[in-house]
Parts: C-alpha cells; structure tokens; sequence
C-alpha cells in the first residue's frame, strides 16, 4: 500500500500558543475523578487520591482533517496520583504518574479546547 492509499492520521506538531494553552488548559481542567478512566487508576489502592492531569507542550499534535472552524488533536501526558494502603493505625502512601494520552477538539470560534477521550496506561503498575 503506497501513502495516497493509507487511510492513517495525519499528525503535526501544534506550535500555535494560543490553542496549546487552550488545550493544556483542558487537560488541567478535566475532571478526571469522575470520568471512567479513574476506576482503573482507583482500583491500585485502598484509596487513591487525584493529584494532577498535566499535558506535555511538544506531545500536542494536531489530527489534520480540515473541518473548517474546529481543529482535532491528540496529546500525550501524564496522571499523578498518591495511592494510600491500609486503615488508619497501619498505612502507607506512594506518590505515582501514569501515562495518559488524550484526544479532543479545539473550537478556533470560542478559543475553547474539549476533551473526549482520556486513556491512561497503568501497566507499569502491574510490572
């Protein structure tokens, strides 16, 4: 299959300031300990507790679709939490990061980002 056949995303880097701090915005911004991503992360202790959703800069990169006003991206980040074991008399506490990638829509109209999609690898975990 040559390249004119591939149905792949096409990925470019996104350099514009304003939509990268939209974006990171977003990602800082999301409720993440109510969305369906935090069961995974919940089951790894007695209690995890959310710490943080960050984005990295040079990981956003924008899905070229052309569809006018609205912009696709995909970027890649990390999750922190601190994963709490045992009760009260006898406990311990670790802090932990996660990869996590995310996929959204940058509206250039309201110069809003929104997330649809937060996927977090907790394999390391296991290993």
């Amino acid at each position: 299959m040559n390249a004119s056949e591939s149905h792949h995303m096409d990925l470019a880097p996104i350099r514009d300031s304003e939509i990268l701090n939209a974006i990171m915005e977003a990602v800082n911004n999301y409720d993440f300990a109510s969305s369906g991503e935090w069961e995974e992360l919940d089951q790894l202790s007695t209690h995890t507790k959310f710490e943080s959703l960050d984005a990295n800069p040079d990981g956003i990169f924008e899905v070229r679709k052309g569809n006018g006003d609205e912009l696709s991206f995909q970027a890649i980040g990390d999750v922190y939490v601190t994963l709490n074991y045992g009760d009260k008399r006898d406990s311990a506490s670790m802090s932990d990061s996660y990869p996590a990638r995310f996929e959204g829509r940058f509206d250039r109209k309201t110069g809003k980002a929104t997330l649809d999609l937060v996927k977090v690898d907790t394999s390391a975990f296991y290993s």
